[in-house]
C-alpha cells in the first residue's frame, strides 16, 4: 500500500535499499514526490532493477551507488556523495537503514563478525550522519531517518551485540534531535518490531526465534509510517499499535525489572508460533516468507495421555479371558478399585462361580450381639440430723425464728426443755413417763 501525501524533500539518499525496509522506503519516497533518489547497497544489480522500476512508474531520477558500508572505503564513498553541495546534487533526506544482526550466545560468536556488525550498525551511521548535517543546517532544512529496533527498549539475550547497537542508534538520534532543535533539520528514529524482510534470512534459523503471525508488521506499513513521521519532524516512530503499547508498558519499568522480565519471556515468541502451527496445521515462516527448515519448538505445556483408572482396566476371572463378554448368569455391579486391583470377588449382586484360589468363596460376617449393661445399685448416704438446741432466755432463737425476748416465751421454752429432760430420765430409769405430771418452774429473777 502506498501513500500519496507530499513530503518536503526533493532528493534523498537511502542505504540498504536493495531489499526490505530500505526498498519500501525508496518506493514510498518516489510515490510521494521525491524527484531524485540515491540508492546505496552492495548489490548493484538489485539497485539497478529497483531504479528502473521507480523511473518507469513515477518518473523518479535514480542514482545507483554500490558500496559496502562495512568497508571504510565504501563509507568514504558515500560520505563524499553526501557532502556534494553542487546544484541538483544536495541531499535533503538521509535514510540510514543498512544493518544486520547475529544471533547466539556472545561467547560463542566470532569476534570479527561482531565487529563488522558494530561497524555497519554504528560507525557507518555516525559517519554518514556527520557528513550530511552540515549542508542541511546551512540550507536550514533537511532530515535524517535512522532505522533502529524495538530491541532498544530492553536487553536482548541471544542478540546482545545487535541490541546494543540499536540502543546506541536510538540514544544518538534523540540527542542529535535536541541539538538541532530550531535549525530546521530533524532526526527521526524508527523502531520497528518483527518485520518480514531479508534480515531474518541472514541469521541462523535455529537461533532466530519464530514468532506468531499477529506479531509481524507488514514491511510496506513500516515504511509508510516511517516516512510520514519523518516528514512531520517527529523524534521517534514506533510502527504498529501493538508495539506502541509494548513500549509504553516497558519504559516505566526499572532497568533491573526489564532485564529480568525479558529473561523470563525468552523463547515466548517461538512457543506461540509452535502453538499457532498446531492449531492451524500450517508451517510457520521465517522473516523472508519462506518455510522454516528447522523443527518446530515443542510446546512446554504438554498434555499427558490419559491413564486408565483401576475401574477401566479389565479383570481376568476364572474361566475367562481379558476382553471376553461376561457370562449371562453373572450380574456385574460397580466395584471399588481396591477390590478390582486385588482380583477380589464382587461383594454385591448375584454371582454364580466356582470357588478357586483366585476367587475364594465369600464369607458372610457374623452379626455381633450387643452385651447388656447391668446398672449398678446406688447406695443411699446417711444424713446426720443435729438435735435442736434450746436456747435460754434472751437467746436469739424463738418459736418463729425470732429472738426470745419475753418472759412468756421463756416459760414455754423452759417447760419444753424440762419435759424432754424428764422423758429422758424416765427412759434411763425404766419408769413410765407421765406427760401430765406437773413440772414446777421457778421463774428467773429479774436483775
Amino acid at each position: 500500500m502506498q501513500s500519496f501525501r507530499a513530503v518536503p524533500w526533493s532528493s534523498a539518499l537511502v542505504t540498504g535499499a536493495s531489499a526490505g525496509i530500505g526498498e519500501e522506503i525508496a518506493k514510498q519516497l518516489a510515490s510521494r514526490g521525491v524527484n531524485r533518489i540515491v540508492l546505496v547497497a552492495r548489490r548493484a544489480d538489485k539497485l539497478t532493477e529497483l531504479g528502473a522500476s521507480l523511473t518507469a512508474r513515477h518518473g523518479t531520477e535514480v542514482e545507483v551507488l554500490a558500496a559496502d558500508l562495512c568497508d571504510p572505503a565504501g563509507v568514504r564513498l558515500v560520505e563524499a556523495r553526501l557532502a556534494d553541495e553542487r546544484p541538483d546534487h544536495a541531499v535533503d533526506l538521509l535514510v540510514n537503514n543498512a544493518g544486520f544482526g547475529t544471533a547466539g550466545d556472545f561467547v560463542d560468536l566470532p569476534a570479527d563478525e561482531e565487529e563488522r556488525q558494530i561497524t555497519l550498525n554504528v560507525t557507518a551511521l555516525v559517519r554518514l550522519t556527520r557528513a550530511a548535517l552540515p549542508g542541511m543546517v546551512a540550507r536550514g532544512q533537511g532530515a535524517v531517518m535512522n532505522v533502529s529496533s524495538m530491541a532498544t527498549y530492553q536487553p536482548s539475550p541471544g542478540m546482545a551485540t545487535y541490541g546494543g547497537t540499536k540502543a546506541f542508534v536510538t540514544q544518538f538520534s534523540e540527542a542529535i534531535y535536541e541539538e538541532l532543535r530550531g535549525s530546521g533539520v530533524t532526526v527521526t528514529c524508527v523502531m520497528p518490531g518483527f518485520t518480514r524482510t531479508e534480515f531474518q534470512s541472514h541469521i541462523q534459523e535455529a537461533a532466530y526465534e519464530q514468532a506468531p503471525s499477529f506479531a509481524w508488521t507488514p514491511v510496506d506499513l513500516v515504511a509508510r509510517l516511517a516516512v510520514t513521521a519523518t516528514a512531520k519532524g517527529k523524534a521517534l516512530c514506533i510502527p504498529g499499535p501493538m508495539y506502541q503499547a509494548a513500549a509504553a508498558l516497558i519504559t516505566p519499568l526499572p532497568r533491573t525489572a526489564r532485564r529480568l522480565l525479558i529473561a523470563r519471556l525468552q523463547g515466548l515468541p517461538a512457543k506461540l508460533a509452535a502453538r499457532e502451527k498446531g492449531s492451524t496445521g500450517s508451517t510457520p515462516v521465517n522473516g523472508s516468507g519462506s518455510a522454516s527448515g528447522s523443527e518446530a519448538i515443542e510446546d512446554p505445556v504438554a498434555v499427558p495421555a490419559p491413564v486408565p483408572t483401576p475401574v477401566d482396566r479389565p479383570v481376568e476371572r476364572a474361566g475367562e479371558r481379558v476382553g471376553d463378554a461376561p457370562p449371562a448368569d453373572r450380574t456385574l455391579d460397580a466395584t471399588p478399585p481396591a477390590l478390582l486391583a486385588a482380583n477380589a470377588p464382587v461383594p454385591t449382586g448375584p454371582m454364580v462361580e466356582s470357588p478357586t484360589a483366585a476367587n475364594p468363596p465369600m464369607v458372610e460376617p457374623k452379626p455381633v450381639e450387643p452385651k447388656p449393661v447391668e446398672p449398678k445399685p446406688v447406695e443411699p448416704k446417711p444424713v446426720a440430723v443435729k438435735p435442736a438446741e434450746v436456747k435460754p432466755f434472751g437467746s436469739p432463737l424463738g418459736s418463729a425464728g425470732s429472738p426470745v425476748d419475753t418472759p412468756e416465751e421463756a416459760d414455754r421454752a423452759t417447760i419444753l426443755a424440762e419435759t424432754l429432760r424428764a422423758k429422758r430420765s424416765s427412759d434411763l430409769s425404766g419408769n413410765a413417763f407421765d406427760p401430765k405430771a406437773t413440772i414446777e418452774i421457778t421463774p428467773p429473777k429479774n436483775s
